[in-house]
């Protein structure tokens, strides 16, 4: 460190002391995403690297990082930016404040900050000053680029060095790599929405003029969806798939349980000749949730679509398609039971174009079955639950000599006419039973007690059947963020909410 006047300081910098305008440069050329401050006689404003002189180098992505003309630049940049420390020296008086006097005249308001508005577009030798959103805040640096391998590279290496561009033609606004993942992680485990994210991004920024700060809520809802889309991708092994092979040859890109019996994954090959073969059954909890509904919206036909039928939702044209060519079959239950699901069986909301979602779990250990968290359009019909339950005997590879177990509020009603419906479409030989949850049983009456009960169902074991309930107390949490948002956008978020519940699951189920 030099003798010179510090007059800045580093508030990510642990142990951090005033340094001067050089000093401060050089200690932060390497992490220039820091939150810096400048002394102005009474206190400390908030202050941007940019302002001493930093700047972004990005290099090509290949082995050669620096080329010549980039060196050049950086030199010429750091000749200029020397020139301008001595200018600062030379202005520097000391302050009597910094050694104790409290009666120091200000030079500036307390409220004095570096707005964006006040930095210009490029520097004096002409480099771009870029927006990079941070997790600590939004900075401001230039750019150094090289383009001498064509312009279209330049989003590749900024890629390779994990800062990913809002546009592909004008590189003005940058998001890292760490504020995309930390926002992921702040909307599975806070619910947080990108609007409250962007919020609390503008203030730390400028903490005493947050609405000064540049509004990107829009570029980081939409980077965003793409940058959870490509972690899925890579997290399915993607990056090792040509694009020839086409999106029908591949499965879903979200986990299932790893402690549910599937053949020729978890379970010995010779499995149909065991003496307990009943261990290898198929438990599935079926239900609705009519929080998570959504309202219609006017440019509907604009929705872009990133995930079709790749995640815990299926594709919207099949489940359509499936849809219209479906029989509903309205049966009073046995057990003369008033039900929610069925009383409104029929009802539609104007206000929302999508009334709730159904889905399927495994009973046990309460994994949502990828494809099967499908949408509700005239509450919850038996169609919509057949899809459902149709695409977890598919996406969980079940075996037909494994036989299935179905557990649904409303079993009763539910099964009466089930091979009638989808018999055709189920693998043949198999085994279907029907339980209902020992919570809800007890709504029924006595006669449905008794004969679907779980407990008194021989080699079911003990399976409560309402795990479905307490994964939807979760995900309700989510549902006002994707109540307005596009089709599309939210298919992704409860896709990542979703499969995100199924892979703590697995974390924990080593314990």
């Amino acid at each position: 460190m030099c003798a010179k006047l510090g007059r800045w300081r580093c508030r990510d910098c642990t142990l951090a002391i005033p340094l001067c305008r050089g000093c401060m440069r050089t200690t932060h050329l390497h992490i220039p995403l820091h939150r810096i401050e400048y002394w102005v006689g009474t206190h400390f404003r908030a202050a941007m690297l940019c302002e001493v002189g930093c700047y972004l180098m990005v290099g090509h992505r290949d082995g050669v990082s620096h080329c010549e003309s980039l060196r050049a630049n950086a030199a010429a940049l750091d000749l200029l930016e020397q020139r301008y420390d001595d200018l600062a020296a030379l202005n520097d008086t000391e302050d009597p404040l910094l050694g104790g006097d409290s009666n120091a005249p200000s030079t500036e308001p307390f409220t004095s900050t570096k707005t964006s508005s006040q930095i210009p577009r490029q520097n004096d030798l002409r480099h771009n000053i870029v927006r990079i959103v941070h997790h600590n805040g939004i900075h401001h640096l230039a750019l150094l680029t090289c383009a001498c391998r064509g312009l279209e590279n330049i989003c590749l290496d900024l890629m390779y060095r994990r800062l990913v561009v809002t546009s592909f033609v004008n590189h003005r606004t940058l998001f890292t790599a760490d504020v995309l993942d930390y926002f992921r992680l702040v909307n599975l485990e806070l619910k947080g929405s990108a609007y409250q994210f962007f919020q609390l991004l503008r203030r730390l920024t400028l903490p005493m003029a947050p609405q000064e700060a540049p509004n990107l809520y829009h570029e980081l809802r939409r980077l965003s969806r793409l940058w959870r889309w490509l972690k899925k991708r890579k997290w399915g092994g993607e990056g090792h798939i040509s694009e020839t092979h086409g999106e029908a040859v591949r499965p879903p890109l979200v986990p299932f349980c790893p402690a549910c019996p599937q053949p020729e994954r978890n379970i010995p090959k010779n499995w149909k000749w065991s003496i307990i073969k009943w261990v290898y059954r198929r438990y599935f909890v079926i239900d609705g949730n009519f929080k998570v509904d959504h309202v219609r919206q006017k440019h509907a036909a604009l929705d872009m679509w990133l995930s079709r039928g790749r995640g815990m939702m299926p594709d919207p044209d099949i489940y359509a398609s499936f849809l219209k060519s479906a029989v509903e079959r309205s049966t009073k239950a046995p057990c003369e039971t008033h039900f929610r699901a069925i009383e409104q069986a029929l009802l539609a909301s104007k206000a929302c174009d999508i009334t709730g979602v159904v889905a399927a779990a495994c009973a046990r250990h309460g994994c949502y079955a990828p494809g099967s968290l499908c949408n509700l359009f005239k509450s919850e019909q038996q169609k919509n639950a057949d899809f459902a339950l149709l695409q977890a005997i598919s996406t969980t590879n079940v075996d037909p000599a494994q036989g299935v177990m179905i557990m649904y509020d409303i079993a009763c009603q539910y099964c009466i006419h089930l091979r009638a419906r989808i018999g055709h479409l189920l693998p043949e030989g198999l085994e279907i039973d029907r339980a209902i949850g020992l919570f809800h049983v007890h709504g029924h009456k006595d006669q449905c007690f008794f004969r679907y009960s779980p407990s008194f169902i021989p080699k079911s074991g003990k399976v409560a059947g309402e795990i479905l309930e307490s994964l939807w107390s979760i995900l309700n949490h989510i549902a006002p963020s994707t109540r307005t948002t596009t089709l599309g956008h939210r298919a992704e978020i409860l896709d990542d909410h979703t499969s995100d519940s199924n892979r703590k699951k697995g974390l924990g189920m080593g314990k």
